[in-house]
């Protein structure tokens, strides 16, 4: 068996996984045969969550992504009859991933192939990684050996929530002013309306006392007032 270096990628891409915690996708056991090795990949998943437990650090999570990428690169391996790590670890990955890491390897038994992962210090280092909190392993047969790809994966913790606005300052009530009697508005003086002058009494027509109606009576001695002139008349010339 060849062994490599493992390799580790730090960057960031824009995007959560949603798919952890799960099994790994039903296959149908062909080993040791050509085709996918389902039981094998769980029984490496078990070596290993073993491995960390003993060390203290937390189990690893199944990735369906990293489950469907270390597959291709299982095939791939198989494909050119040799192992070698890929050049791009972030290749199908859509969580906001910081640290990848890879162990890959060929081999008769997952056994055999795990104790020569433990073995090496740089594949061990990926086994109990505490950075790495989620796993994908492929197998694929190729008569009596399998090649086999493990994707080790750290994201970026979630954002935390924004914090709530500070509450407004409570600003001190100031006593406010005794309140002043506010004088009602004086009355709206409408619009003296000009009554017409009372009618000027009519003067009341003073009746003309008819001149007394001369009686025979009353009719002038036209000689006597002859005699009362010749009188004055007299006087005069005394």
């Amino acid at each position: 068996m060849r062994r490599r270096y493992r390799v580790v990628v730090v960057g960031a891409l824009v995007g959560l996984i949603g798919a952890l915690g799960v099994n790994p996708i039903p296959v149908s056991a062909q080993s040791p045969t050509n085709g996918w090795g389902a039981a094998e990949e769980t029984e490496f998943i078990r070596l290993i969550n073993d491995l960390r437990t003993s060390q203290g650090v937390p189990p690893l999570e199944v990735n369906l992504e990293l489950i469907a990428q270390a597959r291709v690169w299982s095939q791939t391996m198989k494909d050119r009859g040799t192992i070698f790590h890929s050049g791009n670890l972030g290749a199908g990955v859509s969580a906001n991933w910081r640290k990848l890491g890879e162990n890959v390897g060929v081999g008769g038994t997952v056994q055999a192939l795990f104790d020569a992962f433990v073995a090496s210090p740089t594949h061990y280092q990926n086994l109990v990684d505490p950075d790495f909190r989620t796993i994908g392993i492929g197998v694929v047969w190729d008569g009596t050996r399998m090649f086999t790809a493990h994707r080790f994966m750290a994201v970026f913790p979630p954002k935390a929530p924004a914090p709530a606005p500070p509450a407004p300052a409570l600003q001190s009530q100031q006593p406010s002013p005794p309140s002043l009697p506010v004088s009602p508005p004086p009355p709206s003086r409408e619009p003296a309306v000009a009554s017409p002058a009372p009618p000027a009494p009519s003067p009341v027509p003073i009746a003309a006392s008819p001149a007394p109606a001369l009686g025979a009576a009353d009719t002038l001695d036209m000689d006597r007032v002859d005699e009362v002139l010749d009188l004055l008349a007299q006087f005069d010339r005394i």
